[in-house]
C-alpha cells in the first residue's frame, strides 16, 4: 500500500514538471519589443509581442508592433485642441469621444499604431493620455 501511494506521488510530482517546463519553452519561443505610451502623464515602457505566437493548437495574432487598431487619447485641455487638425496631422478618424474625456481615434495611414503613439508622444504637449487601441492581456511567463 505504501509502495503504491509513492508510486502515485512520484507520477503527480513528475507529471508537473513536465507542464512547467513546457510552458517555459513555449514563453521562451516568443519575441517581445519594448514600446513607450502615456498614461495620466506618465511614460510607460510595455513589451509588445514581434509575431503569431502559437497556442493550443491554434495560431492567435495578438497586438503586435505593426497593428493598426486605433488610438486612443485623452488631452490635458479639450479647449485647446482642434480635433480636424489632430485628426489630418496623424491621418486618424474619431471614432468616438467617451464621457470621461477619452477620444478614440481609428488608424487610417500606413504607419502603425506604435508610430503614431511615438510621434504623438514626442511633438504634442497637451495629451495627458496616448496609447493603442488594444486589449489588455495577462502574460504569464
Amino acid at each position: 500500500m505504501k509502495n503504491l501511494l509513492k508510486i502515485g506521488l512520484s507520477v503527480v510530482v513528475l507529471m508537473s514538471t513536465g507542464c512547467a517546463s513546457t510552458k517555459i519553452k513555449a514563453s521562451n519561443s516568443v519575441d517581445y519589443e519594448k514600446a513607450t505610451i502615456l498614461e495620466n502623464g506618465v511614460k510607460r515602457t510595455v513589451r509588445v509581442q514581434s509575431g503569431d505566437v502559437k497556442v493550443k493548437d491554434t495560431v492567435s495574432k495578438i497586438e503586435n508592433k505593426d497593428s493598426k487598431d486605433g488610438i486612443i487619447v485623452k488631452f490635458k485641455d479639450d479647449s485647446a485642441v482642434s480635433i480636424k487638425e489632430f485628426e489630418s496631422k496623424y491621418s486618424l478618424k474619431l471614432k468616438t469621444k467617451l464621457i470621461i474625456g477619452y477620444y478614440i481615434f481609428e488608424n487610417d495611414s500606413k504607419r502603425s499604431d506604435l508610430d503614431i503613439v511615438s510621434a504623438i508622444i514626442n511633438s504634442e504637449t497637451n495629451v495627458k493620455t496616448v496609447k493603442p487601441n488594444w486589449k489588455m492581456r495577462n502574460v504569464t511567463y
